[in-house]
């Protein structure tokens, strides 16, 4: 069900930015990556998906565990040493721009549902603590560390931006190659009845066929191929 979903976040964003903000795209029919990502939720909530993509527990100060996906080991006291075969989503865009991913983030529980990169720290000895993720670092509480932050919504701007950048143009490219193959080119060649009975033609027809689906192959491969793992380090600072 995408309707119901982008029609909540229409409201609510166009209360926000004003109702010059489109969602549903310029003409109301093709969205912007704003609406793709509504349309994204939709169809990832409705194949039950869980969202838990990646958890870190850091007893302070030494003792680390990380699930299936990831391996961790403290290098020093609050820093955490990490490669990731899993990535977390990554957006795109400014605050308000509909071009982008961002705007919508604060009307659809994107993250919360589908994007958890959870770290969680035990033990603080400080009330509060400082935590870097690549060039951004943020404040928490003790509380909010022992309960679990999810860094995939807290530090938008991460380790992972440039690599699932690389992951998204690889797609997108694939997307490209498909348009062309299958909606341009294999339908239109397997609708044409002026073939007839002719045996010689629908082998040759078959032998293009055949040559269209190895290079979708190739193009999905290529994607595989740019998904490589991650290695990244969280750093906690004691605050007083």
């Amino acid at each position: 069900e995408v309707h119901e979903v982008m029609m909540k976040v229409m409201a609510e964003t166009k209360k926000a930015y004003g109702n010059t903000y489109p969602l549903a795209g310029r003409d109301g029919v093709h969205p912007a990556p704003n609406g793709h990502l509504c349309m994204a939720y939709a169809f990832l909530k409705a194949m039950g998906l869980d969202g838990n993509l990646a958890t870190f527990s850091v007893t302070w100060p030494k003792q680390v565990q990380a699930s299936t996906g990831h391996t961790a080991s403290m290098t020093a006291d609050g820093v955490v040493a990490i490669e990731s075969t899993r990535y977390p989503f990554c957006f795109t865009g400014a605050e308000n721009d509909p071009n982008g991913m961002v705007s919508v983030l604060p009307f659809l529980p994107f993250n919360a549902d589908l994007n958890r990169f959870i770290l969680v720290v035990k033990d603080l000895p400080s009330p509060r603590a400082s935590v870097t993720w690549g060039k951004t670092t943020r404040d928490f509480s003790r509380e909010q560390l022992a309960a679990g932050i999810n860094l995939a919504a807290e530090f938008l701007d991460n380790p992972f931006s440039e690599p699932f950048a690389r992951v998204l143009e690889s797609v997108s490219s694939k997307e490209e190659k498909e348009h062309h193959l299958i909606k341009g080119f294999m339908h239109n060649l397997l609708s044409v009845d002026l073939l007839g009975d002719d045996p010689e033609a629908k082998a040759a027809v078959e032998v293009v066929r055949q040559h269209i689906l190895k290079r979708l192959d190739q193009a999905q491969g290529t994607v595989q191929a740019v998904v490589v793992p991650v290695k990244h380090t969280l750093t906690i600072v004691p605050k007083s």
